[in-house]
C-alpha cells in the first residue's frame, strides 16, 4: 500500500528517512510539512504505526480525476477588459499563470506567443479546453475568448501536481503566480496535502491556487448529511487558503453535479461559483469544443485572478498583489445566489470581476496585524443613498493539522458597530450533518470554524462605521489580515453588451447587468430607429435576476428599474450591434419613457468604427 507518513517537526529528516526506508520504498518527501510518500506491504503497516517518530498516517491521495463563451460576462470578465478604446483593459497582460491538466495544450493561435508546454502526450482535449477559458484569445474566433488574454500560460502534466508542489520554484524561474487545477483527488478530507497547500500559500503571499470543486453534487463522502452534502473532491482543494469553485449556467442555475459543502470541518465551501456548462474553448489543431464541469469554471476564476492581479498592478506599482487581497475582494463582492448569505452550496456566491475590481481602484481596503486577546479598530463612513454595506476581514491561515478539526489555526473575530451603537456579527452557516440544517440560511454569530468573516447590512444610515477584529486564539505571535468593504446603491450598470460587441442576427444573446436585487424589478428596451422610440424585450423582471436572454437582431439596448427611483443616470456607453453602432445611457427609467433624443443616437454601421 501507498502511505503518507507525517513526522515530528523537531526530528532530523535524513534519519526519519533511513528509518522510514526499513519499512518499505521512500517515495517522496515534502518537508515543508514533515510528510514522506512510503510504499509498504500492509502486514508493516501497524509496526510503522507504532514508531515514535510518527504522528500521523494516511492513504495517499486517490489517483486525479478529471472535473470538466458566456462565461466572460456571466463573470463580468468582459467589463474590466472592455472592446472599446476608452474603457478598462485589464486582460492578464504581465501575469503568468500555470495550468496542471492531461497533456500537451494545442497548437492553437489563440495562444500564440503566450504558452510553454511543459506538459506532454497529445490526443487529449481537457487540459485544451481548461487552457482556452482561463486565458485564450480568441485569435481565431473573437467570440470564444477566454478571461485573461493577455497572460502567459505554462502547461503541466497533472501527475505528481507539479503546480502545486513546485510552486516556489516555478516562481522564482517563471514567475507563476496563480495555478489552475481541474483534477480531483478522493473526496472532503483535509490531507497532509491539504495542510502543504495551506502552508505554501501562507508562507509565499503571492501565490493564489484554484481549483474545481468537484462534480460530485450526488455522491455520499461519509460527511454524515447523506448524498448532496459534504463532497467537495478530495486533499489540496479542502484547503482555507485555497479557492474552490462551483459550476453555474449561463443564467446562474446550480449544474446538478457540482460538488457542495461543507468542507470536512463544517467550513464554508465552495468559495464561490462560476460558468462550467457548455463553454465553448479551444481544442487541438485550431478547433474549439464545448467543456464543463467545474473543470472549466476553475481556469475562468484563475483568469480573473490573472487580471485583478494585472489591475493591482497597474494601479499600485507593486510587483504583484497579495493573494489574500484579491480573493477577499472576489468573496465580499461575489452576487448572492441561493439562501442569503453564505452558503454550502454557492459559497459567497456568483464572481463579479467589476465589483471587485472597483474595490482596489476605490482603494476599499487595508491590511493590519492583531496579536493575541487584543482588539485593531477601523472607521468606515457609509455614503448616504447606500443600499446595503458589505465588509469582509480575511487572513491567510497557517495549515491545520490533519487529526485536528477545525482546521482553523488562528482565529480572529469580527464586528460591525453602526452610528447609533448598534453591534452586528458576521454571518455563519450550522454544519451539523444534517441536510436540513446544512441547507438553513445564515445567521449573525460568532465563527470560529472560517478564516473569513462578513458582515453585510440592507439600508445602513449614512455615518461612521468600526469594525473591530480581535485576535480571540492566536498560538502564533500574531495574525496578519486584509478588511475590504463595499457600498451598493440604486445604479444599474449594463454589463453585457458594454460597448463595440457584436452580435449575430438570429443568435440567442444573453444581456446582462448589475443592480440591487431587493428594490423592485428591472424593464430591459431596444431601438432600431435611432432611438425615437423604445420598444420593451421584458418588463417587470425579476428583482433576483440580472440576466435575459435574446434572440439577437439589429438592436440597441438599455436596462432600467421600472418604479422606484426614476431617472438617476450613470454614464454613456457606446455600442455596436450587429449593424448599428450607438450611445446610450445606462441607469434607471420611468416605465418605458425614452431619453431625450439629445442623449442618444443609433447610427447604420458601415463597416467601420468612427468615434463620436
Amino acid at each position: 500500500m501507498d502511505l503518507d507518513v507525517q513526522y515530528y517537526a523537531h526530528l532530523n529528516s535524513t534519519s526519519v528517512l533511513n528509518a522510514a526506508a526499513k519499512y518499505g520504498r521512500v517515495l517522496g518527501h515534502l518537508a515543508e510539512n514533515h510528510v514522506i510518500s512510503i510504499r509498504i506491504a500492509d502486514k508493516a503497516l501497524w509496526n510503522l504505526a507504532e514508531e515514535p517518530w510518527v504522528f500521523f498516517i494516511n492513504s495517499i491521495a486517490a489517483p486525479s480525476v478529471k472535473d470538466d463563451t458566456k462565461g466572460r460576462s456571466l463573470h463580468r470578465s468582459n467589463s474590466i477588459n472592455t472592446d472599446f478604446v476608452t474603457g478598462r483593459h485589464y486582460d492578464g497582460t504581465g501575469v503568468t499563470v500555470a495550468i496542471a491538466d492531461d497533456g500537451f495544450v494545442g497548437p492553437h493561435i489563440d495562444f500564440t506567443g503566450r504558452m510553454t508546454n511543459f506538459a506532454t502526450g497529445t490526443g487529449q482535449s481537457h487540459g485544451d479546453m481548461t487552457s482556452g477559458i482561463c486565458v485564450g484569445a480568441g485569435n481565431l474566433n473573437p467570440v470564444i475568448r477566454g478571461m485573461a488574454t493577455g497572460a502567459y500560460l505554462y502547461t503541466y502534466d497533472i501527475g505528481a501536481y507539479p503546480q502545486v508542489v513546485n510552486a516556489v520554484a516555478n516562481y522564482n524561474n517563471h514567475g507563476i503566480v496563480i495555478a489552475s487545477t481541474s483534477y480531483s483527488q478522493g473526496c472532503n478530507q483535509y490531507t497532509s496535502d491539504t495542510q502543504f497547500g495551506d502552508n505554501l500559500l501562507y508562507n509565499n503571499p503571492q501565490l493564489q491556487f484554484v481549483f474545481s470543486g468537484g462534480n460530485s453534487g450526488s455522491t455520499n463522502c461519509n460527511y454524515g448529511a447523506g448524498t448532496a452534502w459534504g463532497n467537495i473532491t478530495g486533499g489540496y482543494k479542502q484547503g482555507k487558503n485555497v479557492v474552490a469553485c462551483g459550476n453555474l449556467d449561463e443564467l446562474e442555475v446550480l449544474d446538478p453535479s457540482s460538488s457542495r459543502g461543507p468542507a470536512s470541518d463544517g467550513r464554508i465551501k465552495p468559495d464561490i461559483c462560476a460558468n462550467g456548462r457548455n463553454q465553448l474553448s479551444t481544442n487541438e489543431n485550431n478547433t474549439y469544443q464545448v467543456g464543463g464541469g467545474t473543470s472549466a469554471a476553475s481556469p475562468g476564476v484563475a483568469g480573473v485572478f490573472a487580471q485583478l492581479y494585472q489591475a493591482y498592478k497597474q494601479l499600485t506599482g507593486a510587483s504583484n498583489p497579495p493573494a489574500a487581497l484579491i480573493k477577499a475582494s472576489l468573496l465580499n463582492t461575489a452576487e448572492d445566489i441561493g439562501n442569503a448569505g453564505p452558503d454550502f452550496i454557492y459559497g459567497w456566491g456568483r464572481i463579479n470581476a467589476l465589483r471587485a475590481l472597483q474595490t482596489l481602484e476605490g482603494n476599499r481596503y487595508l491590511t493590519d496585524s492583531v496579536t493575541q486577546g487584543n482588539n485593531k479598530s477601523h472607521v468606515i463612513n457609509v455614503p448616504a443613498g447606500t443600499r446595503q454595506i458589505r465588509v469582509m476581514v480575511y487572513w491567510s491561515d497557517i495549515g491545520g493539522s490533519p487529526v485536528a478539526a477545525p482546521a482553523l489555526v488562528n482565529n480572529l473575530n469580527m464586528t460591525l458597530t453602526d452610528p447609533s451603537a448598534g453591534v452586528w456579527n458576521p454571518w455563519i452557516l450550522d454544519p451539523t450533518p444534517i441536510a436540513a440544517n446544512l441547507n438553513t440560511p445564515a445567521i449573525r454569530g460568532v465563527d470560529s470554524l472560517n478564516n473569513m468573516e462578513q458582515v453585510t447590512l440592507d439600508n445602513p444610515a449614512a455615518g461612521a462605521y468600526t469594525v473591530t477584529v480581535n485576535g480571540y486564539a492566536l498560538p502564533s505571535t500574531g495574525q496578519r489580515y486584509y478588511l475590504v468593504w463595499e457600498f451598493r446603491g440604486d445604479a444599474v450598470t449594463m454589463t453585457y453588451p458594454n460597448g463595440a460587441e457584436g452580435f449575430v442576427p438570429g443568435e440567442t444573446e444573453v444581456l446582462r447587468w448589475d443592480g440591487q436585487r431587493n428594490l423592485g424589478t428591472y424593464t430591459l428596451e431596444y431601438t432600431v430607429n435611432n432611438g425615437t422610440s423604445w420598444l420593451p424585450i421584458a418588463a417587470s423582471v425579476a428583482p433576483k435576476c440580472s440576466a435575459l436572454q435574446l434572440a439577437g437582431s439589429e438592436y440597441c439596448f438599455r436596462c432600467c428599474k421600472s418604479s422606484r427611483h426614476p431617472r438617476r443616470f450613470q454614464r454613456y456607453e457606446r455600442y455596436i450591434i450587429s449593424n448599428y453602432w450607438c450611445t446610450f445611457r445606462t441607469g434607471c427609467f420611468l416605465g418605458l419613457s425614452r431619453l431625450p433624443s439629445s442623449d442618444l443616437g443609433c447610427r447604420k454601421w458601415s463597416g467601420e468604427l468612427h468615434d463620436l
